[in-house]
């Protein structure tokens, strides 16, 4: 496999991040619902940065953007952490969204009962979620999640953006990414004895 290529945004570049990283997502999306990936191996990373509001408060935030995955396999193994989990509430720096995520289930990687994840996009006052890649709040989620690039143990990010996040909705999957609702769908008719998307992809995973 290549070496992924990393594009690395210092505070010398704070300028150009503000006005760019909620376009940032863009690089990683199919074409037009053909199904043709336009970012295989790209990864954007945004490390230590400071940014500075009208009313002075500083926030450094260090958030991957990983690289899409063209399987469900791929993705599988490539990710540092899968969980099934349920975000319970919202913190907006001036650079992203960090949301505290409740750990219902881990089925690969450390055990957690609650963990950090790092997100582009903007949330309302009440954890609406306005633009960008973030998690809804009080859904369930199984999440194919990669480990953030510093010192704590629980930090993540969900793969591609939202590649890596499927929303459970009465036994259904919902995914953003046309890839990955291809790849469910391919999964869940291989699991002929088993009723709903949801339990056929946790049991895949678990394989």
């Amino acid at each position: 496999m290549s070496k992924k290529p990393t594009v690395l945004l210092s505070t010398g570049l704070v300028v150009i991040v503000l006005a760019g990283v909620f376009g940032i997502q863009n690089f990683n999306k199919t074409d037009n619902g053909t199904g043709e990936n336009l970012s295989n191996d790209y990864i954007v990373e945004i490390t230590d940065i400071d940014t500075i509001d009208t009313i002075n408060r500083p926030i450094a935030i260090d958030a991957l953007y990983a690289d899409f995955s063209d399987s469900l396999e791929e993705m599988k193994k490539s990710s540092d952490s899968i969980i099934i989990g349920k975000p319970t509430s919202h913190n907006q720096p001036k650079l992203g969204v960090v949301s505290t995520v409740s750990v219902l289930n881990t089925l690969k990687g450390k055990e957690f009962d609650e963990i950090l994840i790092y997100q582009f996009g903007q949330v309302n006052e009440d954890g609406t979620v306005l633009h960008g890649d973030v998690l809804e709040l009080n859904k369930e989620y199984v999440l194919f999640l990669g480990k953030q690039e510093d010192d704590k143990d629980n930090t993540f990010h969900v793969k591609a953006g939202l590649q890596g996040a499927f929303a459970n909705e009465n036994g259904n999957l919902i995914n953003k990414d046309e890839i990955m609702k291809e790849e469910i769908k391919k999964v869940h008719k291989d699991k002929k004895d088993i009723k709903s998307e949801y339990e056929s992809l946790i049991d895949y995973i678990l394989e």
